[in-house]
């Protein structure tokens, strides 16, 4: 059971194919209250140029492309935006990636504001102040939570376009970029500002969103099948699994 197909792809990829291989979305959890979403939804600003980012300040995660896209659209007088980050830990990251993050934040400090780590519980209120969610990542990811967490808050995505990003975004109520490309996430960003148009198509496009007790039912109904098989598959099955 994978959360991607991707992942699944990657398995078969290394040689490990087999017919059963299931896909089945990340539940969101229960204090996702699905009675509140609509209302959630219709609260982006009138200018749609407040872009979000929410993760680890990382390497990977791809936060300093998203600072040097800022820097670039700064640089040809494109300013009418802002960017909140949303994380911490990068006092754990190797010093040159400190040094070089710090640089750009510098450079950007007047559109990108720093809000440093959150709550999941947070999360309704922190993505009311956003209307666009950035997922920048310069490696492949599985199936980011941080994805399907944006899209039921009705915040179109902008994700790298690699791995499970981009099959999470692409026709989803996302659009993508080339990966680890800061001049692609600036053209993204700059055509997504004020871009009512876009915002609304990229929203009918969200997916109902996957809950926790929609998930374990989909796992439940996987291992009863799985069971069902006769005695002897069922007991291999039962001997194999640790």
């Amino acid at each position: 059971i994978s959360p991607s197909h991707f992942l699944i792809q990657r398995y078969r990829d290394s040689g490990i194919d087999h017919p059963n291989f299931l896909m089945i979305e990340n539940g969101l959890p229960n204090h996702f209250d699905l009675s509140k979403r609509e209302a959630v939804m219709a609260t982006h600003s009138d200018g749609l140029n407040r872009f979000g980012y929410f993760g680890q300040l990382n390497l990977y995660k791809g936060c300093l492309v998203l600072l040097k896209a800022v820097y670039l659209l700064q640089e040809q007088g494109i300013t009418n935006f802002s960017v909140n980050i949303y994380g911490a830990n990068l006092e754990q990251q190797p010093e040159e990636f400190q040094e070089e993050f710090k640089l750009f934040h510098e450079k950007v400090r007047d559109r990108v504001l720093l809000r440093g780590s959150y709550r999941q519980t947070e999360l309704e209120t922190l993505m009311q102040e956003n209307d666009w969610v950035v997922v920048p990542s310069i490696w492949w990811e599985n199936s980011p939570v941080v994805i399907q967490e944006a899209l039921f808050h009705g915040r179109p995505v902008i994700g790298s376009e690699i791995g499970g990003i981009a099959e999470k975004t692409g026709s989803n109520g996302g659009i993508t970029f080339t990966a680890r490309s800061e001049s692609a996430l600036a053209r993204v960003m700059e055509k997504a500002i004020a871009n009512t148009s876009l915002h609304q198509a990229l929203r009918r496009q969200i997916p109902k969103p996957t809950t926790a007790t929609t998930c374990a039912k989909q796992h439940v109904r996987a291992y009863e099948s799985f069971l069902s098989y006769s005695d002897e598959n069922t007991n291999w099955a039962m001997n194999t699994i640790p």
